[in-house]
C-alpha cells in the first residue's frame, strides 16, 4: 500500500460490496465495485488528525468510519433485523396459542351455562 492517500467518501450501505476485516475481526475497511464491476478497496483513516495529515491511531484501537458515513446510520443491520423478526414471530405464535386456550377456555364455560337459554 504504497500509494496510500486519506480521502473522504459518502458511500451508502448498498453500495458497499464486502467488509474488510483483521485477524481479530475488526472492521477496517470495505469493498465497493466501480463501474466495470471490478473491487475497490478502501481502508479507515487510523487517526483523527487534520485532513491530510495521516494521523496513527493507538496500537490495537479500532479505525471508525468518518462522521459522514454515519451521520444517517441508525444501527439497524440486516442481522439485527433478522433478529427482531424472529423474536415478533415467537411473540405472535404465543399469542395464538393463548387466544386458542383463552377460546377454548371460553367455550367450556359458555357450554356450563347451556341450562339457561330458551329453547
Amino acid at each position: 500500500m504504497a500509494d496510500e492517500e486519506i480521502i473522504e467518501l459518502e458511500v451508502g450501505e448498498d453500495d458497499i460490496y464486502a467488509y474488510l476485516v483483521d485477524e481479530d475481526d475488526n472492521e477496517i475497511g470495505f469493498v465497493v465495485l466501480d463501474e466495470n464491476g471490478e473491487e475497490q478497496e478502501y481502508y479507515y483513516a487510523e487517526g483523527e488528525g487534520e485532513e491530510g495529515e495521516g494521523a496513527e491511531g493507538k496500537p490495537g484501537e479500532v479505525p471508525q468510519p468518518s462522521k459522514a458515513l454515519d451521520e444517517y446510520d441508525l444501527g439497524i443491520t440486516r442481522e439485527g433485523v433478522a433478529d427482531a423478526t424472529a423474536d415478533m414471530n415467537a411473540v405472535y405464535k404465543d399469542g395464538v396459542a393463548v387466544v386458542t386456550e383463552l377460546k377454548s377456555a371460553f367455550d367450556d364455560i359458555a357450554s356450563g351455562f347451556d341450562f339457561l337459554k330458551k329453547k
